[in-house]
């Protein structure tokens, strides 16, 4: 989080739930990595066990590519099989820390336009994962085939009464 706060505090509580949701599902994969990740060992820690599933989740397992190629362990975090993939694919065609900041820490930029994704029910089910229009138009070129994630983000919308984000096939992904 950045100091000093914003105004709009629900604004923060959405970054505080994107960065529960992203250590939740760090914390669920630490027993399945293949090589210890000691930069997460304390987050991992701080989760309450209780709140876990008693197994990894489909939506967390990890695919063929990320058992393969060598990553970021954050992509994990991902509850979208198909956008982890994605991710792998391109990386070094994008800067990583700029996507992190956009997906990851959500928030808003500078015209007071929520950026990134938003997190309102468990991290691992891919129906509480919300993107923001703004961050599908800066990284729709990694969300090809992931057409899961825009039919959630029509249905919070819907939920919410606003204008649908996109059709199915609307969007043109290279």
């Amino acid at each position: 989080m950045h100091f000093p706060l914003p105004p709009d505090h629900h604004i923060t509580l959405m970054q505080v739930n994107l960065c529960r949701a992203t250590h939740l599902n760090l914390a669920l994969l630490a027993p399945y990595a293949s090589k210890p990740t000691s930069d997460l060992l304390p987050l991992c820690q701080s989760i309450s066990k209780h709140r876990l599933p008693p197994a990894l989740l489909p939506s967390l397992m990890p695919t063929a590519a990320q058992r393969a190629i060598k990553h970021p362990a954050r992509i994990g975090a991902v509850t979208l099989p198909q956008l982890r993939d994605n991710f792998i694919a391109a990386l070094g065609t994008f800067h990583y820390d700029s996507l992190c900041d956009d997906l990851l820490k959500g928030g808003v930029d500078t015209e007071g336009k929520h950026k990134g994704v938003m997190v309102w029910a468990d991290s691992w089910d891919i129906r509480g994962w919300e993107m923001m229009e703004r961050f599908v138009k800066k990284w729709g070129f990694i969300l090809k085939d992931c057409d899961e994630f825009f039919e959630v983000g029509n249905w919070w919308r819907r939920r919410e009464v606003e204008e649908l984000m996109f059709e199915i096939g609307e969007l043109s992904i290279n």
